[in-house]
Formats: C-alpha cells, structure tokens, sequence
C-alpha cells in the first residue's frame, strides 16, 4: 500500500512538472529555461543631459576649406594671367594638380565623414543601460517611459505616465507612440533584475528605427525603492 502511495505521489509529482514546463513555455511571462549571460553598455551620467532636448548638429568644415583652396587658385590665376605663356602653361599644371588634389581631398573626406556617421548611427542605435538615478532624471525631464511587461502586470502598478508596451506586442501597441519622432528619448522598463523584457523592447524599438532607446533594467522593483511616482 505504502509503494503504491509513493507511486501517486511521484506521479503527482512528474505530472506537475510537466504541466509547469509546458504553460512556461506558452506564457506570455515565462522564464528562459537556460538563461543566458546579459550584457549591458551602460550610460555615462555626463551623457544624460545630453540625451534631454538635444539635436545633432552636422558640420561639414571641409566644404569650406576646399572653397578657400580653389579661392586661392583663382586668385593666383588671375594674378598671372599677364605672364609669359611658358609660365602661363606652368602655372595652369600647377592649378590642375591643385585642383585635382583638393577634389581627391574632398572625395576622402566625404568617404571619411560617411564612413564615420554609420559608425555614429549604428552606435547610437544600440539601447544602452541607465541606473535608477539617471532614470529618475529622465522622468523628471518628460522623458517618455515604457512598460514592457503584459498588461495584467502594468494595470496592477506602473511608473506614473508610463505607456503600456509589452515586448510581445509590439506590433499591436506601437500605435501608442507613433506620433513620436523616431530620435525621441524612450526609456523601457520590466520588474528588474531577473527580467529581460526591457531589454527585448528595447531591442525591437531600436530595430524599428528608434535611435534613441534606454534601458531602465533595475526597473519597476527599483523604482518603488526609491519611492519615486507610481500609479
């Protein structure tokens, strides 16, 4: 009798498991059975306020240097129109082999400026990481935050303002920020340490074209610490 009973019992118990394993699986909120190793680039606070109402400002000095290059060119042309004509010839190669070094310059400096802007964008595409504090910064300055966790989770407690966006649902909730410019400063959130759905959020923003994306990874658990503003 007492076999049998353990039998049930480790049947019971087989039979959990399973059934556990399996609604982790199709759970909007299951846990990776293998977690894998996270790693984060997190944000410099001297860069924080840089990321509050800032615009890139693109300046491209070597159009302005090459100008004053064919300026000085012409100047000396004219200057000598008056010489010899040997002279004239000498100076004439003299001004084709400047000009056809200042457009050989302006032709590796664009390649140079190209090379160096996608280097920019594709780091600055990449969502980096930011403490608590700097996120606290961030609110205070209107940033706008967004909760990737499920529904259930944000009704029961969010950031206060936060927008509702769970990592899952992407495509159906994106409308929400639509309006928003794709260089807005966004900042994605979960639970917090344990919880990666900031990180895919943040990851499907940026795959979408926004530039500007943060991740809050410490998140709600934090937030509530610190008594910062909820609803």
């Amino acid at each position: 009798m007492q076999i049998d009973t353990r039998k049930e019992i480790l049947l019971i118990i087989i039979a959990t498991i399973g059934i556990s394993l399996v609604y982790n699986t199709i759970s909007d909120n299951g846990l990776p059975l293998i977690r894998k190793g996270i790693e984060l680039n997190w944000e410099n606070d001297d860069t924080i306020d840089n990321l509050i109402d800032t615009k890139p400002v693109i300046q491209n000095t070597f159009v302005n240097d090459s100008s004053e290059k064919l300026i000085s060119v012409n100047n000396g042309k004219t200057a000598n129109e008056t010489s010899q004509t040997a002279v004239k010839a000498r100076e004439n190669n003299t001004i084709q082999n400047q000009n056809t070094l200042t457009s050989k310059s302006i032709a590796d400096s664009l390649q140079r400026d190209t090379l160096q802007n996608s280097e920019t964008a594709d780091k600055k595409n990449t969502p980096t990481a930011i403490t608590v504090e700097q996120a606290y910064r961030l609110y205070n300055a209107g940033v706008v935050f967004l909760d990737a966790r499920m529904e259930a989770e944000y009704n029961f407690g969010h950031i206060k303002g936060a927008i509702s966006l769970p990592y899952k649902k992407v495509d159906e909730h994106i409308s929400k920020i639509s309006n928003l410019p794709k260089n807005s400063t966004l900042v994605t959130y979960c639970d917090g340490v344990g919880c990666d759905a900031s990180i895919e959020l943040a990851n499907k923003l940026a795959e979408l074209g926004y530039t500007n994306v943060r991740i809050f990874y410490s998140g709600w658990n934090d937030w509530q610490d610190k008594n910062y503003p909820v609803e």
